[in-house]
């Protein structure tokens, strides 16, 4: 369950600032983990829907700074994680 938890945390950290911004499709490789997602806006939530190989499966739900949904048919529930910023980027204060 631990590792589940941390797994969606990941994908939370990695995609969740992208999948405000915009609809569409995504793949990326973490910790030898390939995820490929889709997402969607609908109302105020984001929905992140995809695949983990070999063959896992999420849905995860974002609204108002709380991530819920399924990461292979378990439920998570966890708040959207801050982003700091990458090495070498500049904060803005605007």
């Amino acid at each position: 369950m631990i590792r589940i938890l941390f797994a969606a945390a990941g994908l939370t950290i990695a995609f969740a600032a992208p999948a405000y911004a915009q609809d569409g499709k995504t793949s990326f490789v973490r910790d030898g983990v390939d995820y490929s997602y889709t997402t969607k806006k609908v109302g105020q939530i984001t929905v992140i829907e995809g695949r983990t190989s070999p063959g896992g499966e999420f849905r995860l739900e974002v609204r108002d700074g709380r991530v819920r949904g399924t990461m292979n048919s378990q439920p998570v529930s966890f708040t959207v994680p801050v982003r700091k910023p990458a090495a070498g980027q500049v904060a803005s204060t605007r």
